[in-house]
C-alpha cells in the first residue's frame, strides 16, 4: 500500500473536498466539509476536525489548498493571476503558510483572473497538476 504523503484540498463556494495522497500522488481517501461562503473565519477549526483522524494516524502533513480558500472570503489570500498564465507561475505564486499551535504547513494556491470575462476564479481543473509538482520543488 502507497504511504501517506500529503493532503489536497479543493476548498470551493459550497463545498470542501479534501485527499489524503499517496507518494505516488494517488488519492487514499477522502473527506468532504463545507464551502469557503458560510464559514465566517472557521476555517482552521473545520479543517482541524476533517484531517484529525489522518494527523492521528499518519502525523503532520503538508496540505495543498486551491479555491475560494484562497480568496478574500476565505482562510489564506493568495495573489491572482491573469489568465492564460503557465502552470509555472500558479506553482511560484503559491502561499506557504506555516503555523505553530497546531505545527502544520499549509500551501494555497494563487486565482486566475479572466480578463475577458472580468471574473476572478479558481479552477479545480488544474490542482491535480499542480499538487505534486509544487510537493516536489
Amino acid at each position: 500500500m502507497t504511504e501517506a504523503h500529503f493532503v489536497a484540498g479543493d476548498w470551493g463556494t459550497t463545498h470542501l473536498r479534501l485527499f489524503l495522497c499517496g507518494d505516488d500522488g494517488s488519492a487514499l481517501e477522502q473527506r468532504a466539509g463545507p464551502g469557503a461562503a458560510g464559514l465566517s473565519g472557521h476555517f482552521p477549526t473545520v479543517f482541524e476536525t476533517l484531517v484529525a483522524p489522518w494527523q492521528q494516524r499518519f502525523g503532520e502533513l503538508r496540505t495543498v489548498l486551491c479555491g475560494m480558500v484562497g480568496s478574500s472570503i476565505g482562510w489564506i489570500e493568495a495573489p491572482y493571476l491573469r489568465c492564460p498564465t503557465q502552470l509555472d507561475e500558479i506553482a511560484h505564486s503559491c502561499v506557504n503558510r506555516v503555523e505553530s499551535q497546531p505545527q502544520r504547513q499549509l500551501d494555497c494556491l494563487c486565482q486566475v483572473y479572466d480578463r475577458k470575462r472580468g471574473a476572478k476564479r479558481s479552477a479545480g481543473s488544474y490542482t491535480a497538476l499542480l499538487n505534486i509538482s509544487i510537493l516536489n520543488a
